[in-house]
């Protein structure tokens, strides 16, 4: 028997990444973990990253999972080595996907939005540069978006933090064309966390800015990964709140979502206690 699709991810973000893959695969077998009670991953150290990113992975792993996906930049930035190193399956991450979506792009210059984390990572850029040298990149850290989708902010708070955030991307931009540089834009959504934010993005930067979704290229190897006969359940594990949780996996699924609350005692646990809400 196949085993499940395992993915993780700080909070909510990691959903627009299980959207795309139950795109591709329907029926297929997936556990989720969000780690909500200790959102946002974008600020804190590599070490901590790196040691949450193991805890839920090894919990993850007690599912017998076909691959895992750490459907989180910031994880990927910084942890995804460490992760491959102790996983016995295939571990995806999200910014050599991303990168690759980026590099086929028709775009000339690439705005890539981001976690502090990944962006002071410099790994886009860095792979950006190796897979497509003449194209022109820069990185903006949005420093305020995951908190306030994390925290339950209304659409207009959260409206109004994502023009405060792009208005330097909009000068610049704006910039250019007045000096009659009219190149060919697009957006890298750095974040997990930033589809969900994709309306406010447009309307903030115009409508002829091309959206690059890096959990579109994910999905796809997923779905090259994974039987597609598998049938399965999908079971979503929050380290937060159940009822916030549950509300938004059911707007971005689209679907009715079955959610456990995950407390940390049992991610940093060294015991194999029994698994929250499976086989229940």
């Amino acid at each position: 028997m196949t085993g499940p699709i395992a993915v993780f991810d700080s909070g909510l973000g990691g959903l627009t990444v299980v959207r795309e893959i139950l795109l591709r695969l329907p029926r297929a077998s997936l556990v989720y973990v969000g780690d909500q009670a200790r959102s946002p991953y974008g600020t804190r150290s590599r070490e901590e990253i790196q040691a949450f990113s193991l805890e839920i992975v090894r919990f993850l792993l007690r599912f017998r999972p076909a691959l895992v996906v750490a459907a989180c930049n910031t994880v990927s930035s910084v942890a995804l080595d460490v992760l491959r190193r102790r996983a016995d399956v295939p571990v995806l991450g999200m910014v050599e996907p991303g990168a690759r979506l980026a590099a086929r792009a028709s775009a000339e210059e690439i705005a890539v939005l981001a976690t502090p984390v990944t962006v002071a990572s410099g790994v886009y850029p860095r792979l950006l540069y190796h897979l497509r040298p003449e194209l022109s990149v820069f990185s903006k850290s949005c420093p305020t978006w995951v908190p306030l989708l994390e925290g339950g902010a209304s659409p207009a708070r959260l409206r109004r933090a994502v023009c405060e955030e792009l208005a330097s991307v909009r000068i610049l931009w704006n910039g250019a064309r007045l000096n009659g540089r009219r190149r060919l834009r697009a957006v890298l959504l750095g974040c997990t966390h930033y589809p969900l934010l994709a309306a406010y993005i447009r309307e903030c930067l115009g409508e002829e800015v091309y959206l690059l979704n890096p959990a579109e290229e994910v999905a796809e190897e997923v779905a090259r990964l994974y039987p597609s006969t598998a049938v399965g359940d999908v079971l979503l594990y929050t380290t937060g709140e159940p009822d916030f949780f549950s509300r938004w996996a059911e707007a971005v699924l689209a679907r009715p979502a079955r959610v456990v609350h995950l407390p940390l005692s049992v991610l940093q646990s060294s015991e194999d206690a029994p698994l929250p809400g499976f086989g229940g």
